[in-house]
Formats: C-alpha cells, sequence, structure tokens
C-alpha cells in the first residue's frame, strides 16, 4: 500500500481508463534517496511493511555473483511471461477454459470486456518495460537485503517540499530467496516488484493459489484483503473486491501474467 500519501495514484483510474504512470510520479535514481526525509518504504511481497535499519533502506546490500546470475535469470524469465500475456490479450478467444476460469477467479468481470483488457495490457506494459530496463542496466539497481520476513520490495517516498510522490528506481529481493527460492518463485518476486515500481501497482491483497482445488473447482484463488497498515486517504484497514482495486494489485497483476503465458496452476507460487 502506499505510505502517508496524499492521494491514491494509480495508472489505472479506472476500466479501459489509463493515465502514463510518469505522469503519477517521478522515478529517480537510488542516489536520491538520502536528500529526501522523512523517507518511506512500501510494498512488501510479505508481512511487516517497514524495513527497520535505516541503512538498509537506502543502500540494500550488493547482489554476490551468484545472487546476481539468478536475478538475472528471474528477469529473463518475467520478460517471457510478460510479453506472452501482452500477446494472449489480444485474443481471448484463444484462452483455454482453464485461463478463463483462472482470469474470472481473479478479475470480476474476467477480462471479457476490451475495456478491462486494455487496463491490464496497459499495466503490464508498463511493467515489461521496466523488466527490460533493469536487464538492460544489468540489474544495476537490484539489491540484497537481509530479511527472514520478505520476499521482496520497492520504495516510494513522499517529497516532504512538494508533497509529491516519488518512486525509487531499486528493488530489494531477500537473500534467502536469492539463495532458495525456486527460478519461477523468484521471477514472480521480480515481475510482482517491477509492477509496483514501474506501473505503479499497490498491495491491495494477496493473491493465494489453492493448489488443493483443481483449476475447474472453485475457489482456484484465496484472498487476503486486510491492509497491515490502513490507507493513509480513506483509514480503510481492507480492499474490496473490485476490477479496478484488482488491476492495481500487484499480486493480482504478477499471477494473471503468469496465467496468461500459460505457467502451469501447480506451478504458481
Amino acid at each position: 500500500m502506499t505510505v502517508n500519501a496524499l492521494s491514491p495514484a494509480s495508472p489505472v483510474a479506472s476500466q479501459g481508463t489509463s493515465s502514463p504512470t510518469t505522469a503519477q510520479h517521478a522515478t529517480k535514481n537510488p542516489s536520491d534517496i538520502s536528500s529526501l526525509k522523512p523517507f518511506y518504504v512500501e510494498h512488501v511481497t510479505e508481512s511487516h511493511p517497514f524495513l527497520e535499519n535505516e541503512k538498509e533502506n537506502k543502500d540494500g546490500l550488493p547482489l554476490s555473483q551468484p545472487e546476481h546470475n539468478r536475478v538475472m535469470k528471474a528477469l529473463g524469465t518475467a520478460i517471457t511471461w510478460t510479453q506472452k500475456a501482452i500477446s494472449a490479450l489480444k485474443d481471448p478467444s484463444g484462452w483455454s477454459g482453464e485461463t478463463k476460469k483462472l482470469l474470472s477467479d481473479l478479475f470480476p468481470g474476467g477480462l471479457q470486456e476490451p475495456s478491462q483488457r486494455q487496463a491490464l495490457k496497459t499495466q503490464l506494459t508498463y511493467t515489461l518495460d521496466g523488466l527490460q530496463k533493469l536487464r538492460d542496466d544489468n540489474a544495476s539497481t537490484v539489491r540484497s537485503m537481509s530479511s527472514e520476513h520478505r520476499l521482496g520490495l520497492s520504495m516510494s517516498m513522499i517529497d516532504p517540499e512538494t508533497h509529491d510522490k516519488i518512486r525509487f528506481d531499486r528493488m530489494y529481493i531477500s537473500e534467502k530467496s536469492l539463495k532458495d527460492r525456486p527460478d519461477d518463485a523468484l521471477a514472480a518476486t521480480v515481475l510482482h516488484e517491477a509492477s509496483h515500481t514501474y506501473a505503479d501497482t499497490s498491495d491491495n491483497w494477496k493473491t493465494r493459489p489453492n493448489h488443493s482445488s483443481p483449476p475447474d473447482g472453485k475457489p482456484s484463488f484465496s484472498f487476503d484483503t486486510h491492509l497491515s497498515v490502513p490507507d493513509p486517504v480513506s483509514g480503510k484497514s481492507h480492499s474490496d473486491l473490485t476490477f479496478t482495486n484488482a488491476v492495481n494489485n500487484a499480486s493480482t497483476v504478477e499471477v494473471a501474467t503468469e496465467v496468461l503465458a500459460g505457467v502451469p496452476f501447480n506451478s504458481i507460487a
């Protein structure tokens, strides 16, 4: 979720309506982080939305060579998934029955309306641009963090003078994830965090596949809509399961990308 934001910042405000992410917030280099006080960390893929250590907030830990190799591989996988997903959005008539069922469970309306597909395509296009930038930059803004509780996170801040929301072009992945997480699961984490930084998605809820339930059963996913930190604008402690919230939710964008790319349901983390 957005911490201390003055107003929600979502690239997709309604079905079929989108505006450029760059118009919503500025993305800065991590070297600018120390110039802003106070700073806030958001968009954590697991619990505990704030990093406790200020130095780790700013700098993270440099990737070791094995970690860097894994991140580059994960970026390649996430890019391929996102490209396939964007292509699949062009023609829903080619979707399998399982794909339709899963997307229907993820999004109210099941992406059957062209405006809904366009809204998701907008998010994926921004995310893809960011993933390709990260790969082209040799993952220079990706850091590891010594956390046992988080898979990954990204950062944004509120400029104390202008009150503008500023997204920082940096991604943190936990050392444990970089060491132990399976390749596809790590790619999903990278995709999730890139959607935060480059498509300005939020953490409205966590989408968890119910692998004990077959795709043709109900439900395919469970949703934890409780916000660990209440929304600073509305004061709400949970998110409503609406299409707008879904298409602006990093976890939903992440899982929908895998579904559209043809990743087997039982392989989705």
